[in-house]
């Protein structure tokens, strides 16, 4: 976008600007005002429609909420909110902090 249109504001993440598939334009997730420098998204069914972003990382959305969606229920019994997520991220021993550390690892390794 050239110009942020659609942002929603957030107590955790100030500004949420809306981001859409670069193929089909369909609305694809959000991303903080603060941390967009550059943001290239396809949504799932253009991404298996015509593959993986050349000399990206990818890890399906589903795949990656599911793992994390199932450490919270097996660690808490329950999904957490979004204060109790932050709290867990900010213990690096925590299992989801360290879910969170491999995920980093892996894109940037594949950024190299």
């Amino acid at each position: 976008m050239r110009r942020p249109v659609g942002g929603i504001y957030s107590r955790e993440g100030g500004t949420l600007i809306p981001t859409y598939c670069a193929n089909c334009g369909k609305k694809w997730g959000m991303v903080p005002e603060r941390h967009i420098t550059f943001a290239f998204v396809l949504c799932q069914l253009c991404a298996d429609k015509h593959g993986n972003i050349a000399h990206t990382y990818k890890e399906p959305d589903e795949v990656f909420w599911k793992r994390v969606a199932e450490a919270q229920l097996e660690e808490f019994g329950k999904f957490l909110d979004p204060e109790e997520l932050a709290k867990e991220l900010d213990d690096p021993t925590t299992v989801l902090a360290k879910l969170a550390v491999e995920w980093r690892a892996q894109i940037e390794q594949k950024g190299r």
